[in-house]
């Protein structure tokens, strides 16, 4: 039973709206940098973060009583709380589930996304902060399926 979630990124909610399907899940961490696309997503995209047709959620995922919102760098929280040189304590129990759901590897070449995927630190703390039968989960893109276009007759080809 996974009680215990975080979630790095998610901002738009649709994410945390689906770890509260669950019923065994006692505690959703969302850890998004961006307040603001936060509030954007509140205002102008409510279903993605609409838990209103799950028994006992808040209509808003953002709001439910299990869901903790942190408005912080995810790579950054969880060096500080669980990489080789912590400064911060870290919370009481370890995540069972870790997703994450930030830039992609490729999304825009640059320091953002990349030391997400590459930073042994920030890699060893995410298995740190692990419970012993915890499981990490990364959204790469999307797999290549047999009716997919040709790459060189797509839109996505390099030209």
């Amino acid at each position: 039973n996974h009680t215990n979630i975080a979630i790095i990124g998610g901002g738009l909610g649709a994410t945390l709206r689906e770890v509260l399907k669950h019923s065994t899940v006692k505690s959703a961490t969302m850890i998004e940098i961006d307040e603001k696309l936060n509030g954007v997503a509140r205002e102008h995209l409510p279903y993605m973060s609409d838990c209103s047709d799950l028994v006992g959620r808040a209509s808003c995922c953002f709001d439910d009583e299990v869901a903790n919102i942190i408005y912080d760098d995810g790579k950054e929280w969880f060096v500080d709380r669980y990489g080789a040189t912590a400064s911060k304590a870290p919370p009481k129990e370890k995540f069972d589930v870790i997703i994450m759901d930030a830039l992609e590897p490729d999304h825009d070449k640059t320091d953002i996304s990349s030391p997400l995927y590459t930073d042994r630190n920030f890699i060893s703390s995410l298995f740190e902060s692990l419970s012993d039968e915890g499981v990490i989960v990364i959204q790469v893109g999307a797999a290549p399926s047999i009716n997919d276009q040709r790459p060189d007759l797509s839109v996505h080809a390099r030209r």
